[in-house]
C-alpha cells in the first residue's frame, strides 16, 4: 500500500511518469495503476531510462546505487529511505559500505537521506499533518489503494506462497483478528 500512495501522490502532483521497482509476480497488479515497472534488477532495466527520472524514490539505498544515479536526470531530485537494517550492522565492514554508500550520496547536489526513524522522533506533529493529508485523500477517494481480499494471521504463510506462483489484483491485508 506504500507504494500504491507513493504512485498516487506522484500522480496528484504531476507527474508525468511514474516508475517502480518491483518483483516480475507483482508487475500485472502495479501496471493497473498507469507506472512503468522495473525488474528488481537493473541490469534489465530499459537503456531509455538513462538520465531521464527528475525524482527518484530509493526504498533500496544503497542497493542499486550505480543503476538509480543512471537513470536520473542532470537536475534530478534522490531521496534516500533508510533500510531497516541501517546503521544496525554489527561488523565493522557493513559500518564500511554505509560509509561509502553515504559518500556516494553526499557526492549528488540534489540527494537527500530519509531516515524514517529519526524524522517520526523530530517531526512528529509534520507526521501527524502528512497523515491527516492522506487520510483525508483516501476519504475524499483521491487515493484508492486497491483491495485483493482480507487474510487471517494463521493464512499468511499460504497466501506469500500463494502470491510467488499467481499475482494478485490488488494487497492483501492481514487482521490477525478475523475469524
Amino acid at each position: 500500500m506504500v507504494a500504491q500512495a507513493t504512485i498516487r501522490l506522484a500522480q496528484l502532483a504531476g507527474a508525468e511518469t511514474v516508475y517502480i521497482c518491483a518483483p516480475r509476480f507483482l508487475k500485472g497488479s502495479l501496471e493497473k495503476h498507469d507506472v512503468g515497472v522495473l525488474d528488481e534488477e537493473p541490469s534489465y532495466w530499459p537503456e531509455e531510462i538513462n538520465g531521464m527520472m527528475d525524482v527518484v524514490i530509493d526504498y533500496q539505498f544503497p542497493q542499486n546505487f550505480a543503476a538509480v544515479k543512471a537513470a536520473m536526470a542532470r537536475n534530478a531530485r534522490l531521496v534516500c529511505c533508510s533500510p531497516e537494517n541501517w546503521n544496525r550492522e554489527s561488523n565493522w565492514w557493513g559500518d564500511a559500505n554505509q560509509i561509502f554508500e553515504c559518500l556516494h550520496l553526499s557526492s549528488l547536489e540534489r540527494a537527500t537521506f530519509f531516515d524514517f526513524r529519526e524524522d517520526y522522533k523530530k517531526n512528529r506533529y509534520e507526521l501527524k499533518e502528512d497523515l491527516q493529508f492522506l487520510l483525508t485523500s483516501l476519504t475524499r477517494r483521491q487515493i484508492r489503494p486497491e483491495i485483493d481480499r482480507y487474510v487471517k494471521l494463521d493464512d499468511v504463510p499460504n497466501v506469500y506462497k500463494e502470491l510467488k506462483s499467481k499475482p494478485t489484483s490488488g494487497s492483501i491485508i492481514c487482521e490477525p483478528w478475523r475469524d
